[in-house]
């Protein structure tokens, strides 16, 4: 399960199957948090704004924070001004800097 919360929502849907392709969340700051698997602990995240939708080319869930950016996952603890996550991974795919943080092993 996902929850988003935030002061403003866009959505964004296709017109040909009308599914939603993207959300778009703002606030100060919008709150994220996932239950990716249901033995580890929950990603949380908070950033000025949060965008969901799938990576056309992969499938991938992606999740992109914004703007004052952080995130807690089982395998990492990172704030940025952005940060680029894959759900599905647990795996942040890009991070501009300066960034403070934790990577740990997951083996």
């Amino acid at each position: 399960s996902m929850e988003i919360r935030g002061d403003a929502a866009t959505i964004e849907s296709s017109v040909s199957n009308n599914e939603v392709s993207k959300i778009t969340v703002i606030g100060n700051p919008v709150y994220y948090e996932q239950q990716l698997d249901s033995s580890d602990a929950p990603v949380k995240g908070s950033s000025n704004t949060i965008t969901f939708y799938t990576d056309e080319t992969d499938g991938y869930s992606i999740i992109e924070l914004v703007g004052e950016a952080v995130i807690e996952s089982p395998s990492s603890n990172l704030k940025c001004s952005a940060i680029i996550y894959i759900a599905d991974l647990d795996l942040i795919r890009e991070a501009p800097g300066p960034c403070t943080g934790v990577f740990s092993s997951t083996n």
